[in-house]
């Protein structure tokens, strides 16, 4: 199954109209850049605060990977989407009382007018597991927050600490996916917040930490291998030497 897209919407022969709908930054300086040494391999792509945007040396496949929520392994096209050859930094201004939803979209609209960006996503089932409730039923605490806190993850390449105040379940799974490098589903269908610190080891690595396994199970919850479907973005076509301003 594929879909495919300008500015985040499914495409017709009057796209670029579509892309007018779309918000928009305030204002927005590309900068095609080569950072010297010891920026060189360093880059980032993040709201900086609520009114401002930034890509510091980030290739188009990070552009797309936040604009998106798309993994950076999960965007294929021309090899420049992932080359460092071509980098840029984005300064942006953000509207006031925009959330970071609203952000996505208004990167999605500027990568379409500055950099002619045209993809389309394609769904695949890929091995993963699923989140589902245990045999015995949840043993997680209720928040007492009224909105989500999202997931903090500590830890390295060997092991992962997830700590929130207050995560719904689908965020769990978010979370699990990006530190097991593997797609993570939500099937406990429990709808809440909840507060969450799990410490586990990571796959193929040597821990004297409990595996990710034993680690839900002590929530009341477990893994179970399943096939997911995933998302992929491919790149058609892109201008990797757009107009700065």
């Amino acid at each position: 199954m594929w879909r495919r897209f300008a500015c985040g919407i499914l495409i017709s022969c009057a796209w670029p109209a579509f892309c007018q709908q779309l918000p928009s930054f305030e204002t927005a300086a590309v900068k095609l850049v080569s950072h010297p040494s010891p920026n060189e391999n360093h880059s980032d792509v993040t709201l900086a605060d609520a009114r401002r945007f930034r890509a510091v040396n980030a290739d188009l496949s990070e552009l797309i990977e936040w604009a998106y929520e798309v993994r950076a392994d999960h965007i294929s096209g021309p090899d420049d989407v992932h080359s460092k050859i071509f980098t840029y930094d984005i300064d942006a201004t953000v509207p006031e009382q925009a959330d970071k939803a609203q952000a996505r979209l208004m990167l999605r609209r500027l990568l379409t007018e500055r950099f002619g960006v045209v993809l389309h996503s394609i769904t695949k089932p890929t091995s993963g597991y699923s989140l589902a409730v245990d045999r015995g039923g949840t043993k997680l605490k209720p928040s007492a927050l009224e909105h989500s806190a999202g997931v903090t993850s500590y830890g390295g390449s060997a092991s992962a600490h997830l700590v929130s105040p207050a995560v719904r379940m689908g965020s769990l799974a978010s979370a699990l996916s990006r530190d097991l490098g593997v797609p993570v589903a939500d099937q406990t269908h429990i709808d809440g917040l909840y507060v969450l610190d799990i410490q586990f080891s990571k796959f193929g690595t040597d821990s004297d930490l409990p595996t990710v396994f034993d680690a839900v199970k002590g929530l009341g919850l477990r893994l179970d291998k399943a096939q997911i479907p995933v998302e992929s973005i491919v790149v058609e076509h892109a201008n990797f030497k757009p107009g700065e301003n």
